[in-house]
Order: C-alpha cells, then sequence, then structure tokens
C-alpha cells in the first residue's frame, strides 16, 4: 500500500517478488480483502496515535498550530490538515479528496476530520480523553 500498489495487485506483486527474490512459486498468500482490512486497521491506528498525540498537548497547555494544504492530481483535489506542535513534529490529522480548494470547502471537511475525531473520543474507554477535548 505504501508503494501505491492498489489492494487488488498486492497479492500479485508479493507473487512476483518471492518468485524473483526466491524462487518461491507455489505459496498460499493472504488475498485483497486482508491487504484492505490492514489499511482499515493502520488508518484506525494513526487516527488513535495522532489523538494521543492532540491530547497531552491539551494537557500539557501545548499550543497547536493547525495547518492546511492542498493540491491537485489526475484532476482529483486533495486537502491535508496537519497539527504541529512545539518540538517540530508534525501530525496529518486528516488526508480527504474535496470538491473544490475554496475556503468554504477546506472548513467543510475540516469539520469532518473533527467530527471523526469526535466520534473516536466518544468510544474511548479514558475518562480523560473526554475531558481534555472539552476544555
Amino acid at each position: 500500500m505504501m508503494q501505491n500498489v492498489c489492494a487488488n495487485n498486492v497479492e500479485s506483486v508479493i507473487r512476483s517478488v518471492l518468485k524473483h527474490l526466491s524462487q518461491i512459486s507455489d505459496i498460499r498468500l493472504p488475498r485483497k480483502t486482508f491487504a484492505k482490512c490492514m489499511f482499515l486497521e493502520g488508518r484506525a491506528l494513526a487516527q488513535l496515535q495522532c489523538l494521543d498525540v492532540l491530547i497531552k498537548a491539551a494537557v500539557d497547555g501545548e499550543a497547536v498550530i493547525l495547518g492546511t494544504d492542498g493540491t491537485t492530481k489526475w484532476g482529483h483535489k486533495y486537502g491535508t490538515y496537519d497539527a504541529s506542535f512545539s518540538d517540530g513534529s508534525v501530525q496529518v490529522i486528516g488526508l480527504r479528496e474535496m470538491s473544490s480548494g475554496s475556503a468554504e470547502c477546506t472548513l467543510y471537511v475540516l469539520k469532518e476530520v473533527i467530527l471523526i475525531f469526535l466520534n473516536i473520543i466518544q468510544r474511548s474507554p479514558l475518562p480523560c480523553s473526554k475531558n481534555c477535548i472539552c476544555h
């Protein structure tokens, strides 16, 4: 997935690499549904990690700078939302396809990203996470 290989082609790419590097050709591999599940799990873990860093910053009273950026690729517009911290680290809190690069669209998509984080917090078993975001 990190090499821009769609989930439908992961199996064939792995087979090709195994065949050329180790001459293994008859091996049972996970199917594309496994790759798709792993992508979703990875995204969920990334969101939890980002949320953890944001909550820690809120507890410590650290200033967090929110930044946005956008690009167009093959006629599709994409926007990112980043949180920058005082130690120089940056967490991407969202990457979404957008209908346009207007300020209105950027704000609308940012609200969607924040709603996702609020939903994660509401499901969180940790009481401190609910308190940090509310303040």
